[in-house]
């Protein structure tokens, strides 16, 4: 089993050592990312056939497929999400694994190109010049997803490695401006208590990598709002539907559930502008959570365990229909943006008058 595709199953179902300390936000976990992968990939290639026909949009789908089918980061660390086939699914995760891989030279974080939020207060209207992390000189999520949209299609000026890098960015960082807290400043450090979780919670063996050794990297079953969004709330749906990783059928109960009603506009800035709104709205105003000490960055004193508060039984069955929403937006939102990449249209934003 790869490495990748070990971490994605331990990341899937536990919030691991993250839930005891804080660390670099990881929006929607491997499993939601996949989701919003498949999702956007089933718009994409229906509308390059419905718009081009299957031997044209076929062929601006080969771009993508030969990207991901060609890179080493695939061969050595991933497992194919369908075995002799390749999706945007594939490269999804990779955002994240070189943020977090210590593996790959010996340093976390060993990426200094893009921050995978966009910071906006919540309490006042003006936004910081560098709404990222701070200090910070990488690219907000918003800015990064413009950049490297850009590159994905340029055959004849970058190289493919430049190409499939760009590729990779876009997929995950697409997801990542969707999830509520990757908009808001603060970020969601607070710890809370899940009451349903454990009890008659129960997560499937072959999810664990270890299941022995569960109740002593977290004894108490502590989390952070950020990672009940990032996790608890995909992962109690999942669970609840009886599926192990099977994100290919979480996709299509997303879509099922949602359908193409929501709304595509708008520019990565304005998907975070509607991230911060839904932490502003349903997670810091909520009831249950409003009387909790907003917790800002790391280190600060309101950040630790003593200040938890306990959620409602229903809290990740009653988010989740956010949560959906968010996914359904993220993929298709992501089908439009690289269906411009390969075309130059934006289906998403279609001129008026």
């Amino acid at each position: 089993m790869s490495w990748t595709r070990s971490i994605r199953m331990a990341l899937a179902a536990l919030p691991l050592i993250g839930a005891l300390a804080p660390q670099p936000a990881f929006a929607w976990n491997a499993y939601g990312h996949e989701v919003i992968a498949w999702i956007a990939e089933k718009d994409l290639r229906a509308r390059l056939i419905a718009d081009y026909g299957p031997t044209l949009g076929v062929k601006y789908w080969l771009v993508l497929q030969d990207l991901i089918s060609s890179d080493p980061w695939v061969t050595q660390y991933q497992t194919q999400v369908q075995p002799g086939k390749w999706h945007l699914a594939d490269v999804a995760t990779w955002a994240d694994w070189l943020r977090g891989d210590n593996d790959a030279d010996g340093i976390a974080d060993t990426d200094d190109n893009v921050d995978h939020s966009v910071r906006l207060p919540l309490t006042s209207a003006t936004v910081p010049a560098h709404p990222c992390t701070d200090p910070s000189t990488k690219r907000c999520a918003d800015d990064a997803v413009t950049f490297y949209a850009a590159k994905i299609a340029r055959l004849n000026s970058l190289s493919a490695d430049e190409r499939r890098a760009a590729l990779k960015y876009v997929v995950h960082l697409v997801g990542d401006l969707h999830q509520p807290l990757h908009g808001s400043d603060p970020i969601g450090y607070n710890y809370v208590y899940l009451p349903n979780q454990p009890g008659d919670f129960t997560i499937p063996d072959a999810w664990i990598l270890n299941p022995a050794e569960y109740d002593k990297v977290n004894p108490h079953h502590y989390w952070q709002i950020h990672s009940v969004w990032d996790r608890n709330i995909i992962n109690d749906r999942a669970i609840a539907k009886g599926w192990v990783h099977n994100f290919a059928l979480f996709a299509d109960d997303v879509s099922a559930q949602i359908g193409t009603g929501v709304r595509v506009d708008g520019a990565p800035r304005d998907w975070a502008v509607e991230s911060r709104e839904w932490a502003r709205v349903s997670i810091y105003q909520d009831q249950g959570y409003v009387t909790l000490p907003i917790c800002g960055g790391q280190g600060n004193p309101s950040c630790d365990i003593e200040h938890r508060t306990t959620l409602d039984y229903d809290y990740t069955t009653r988010k989740y229909p956010i949560v959906a929403t968010r996914l359904q937006q993220a993929g298709l939102r992501l089908s439009c943006v690289l269906y411009k990449a390969l075309t130059t249209k934006d289906p998403c934003n279609v001129p008026t008058g």
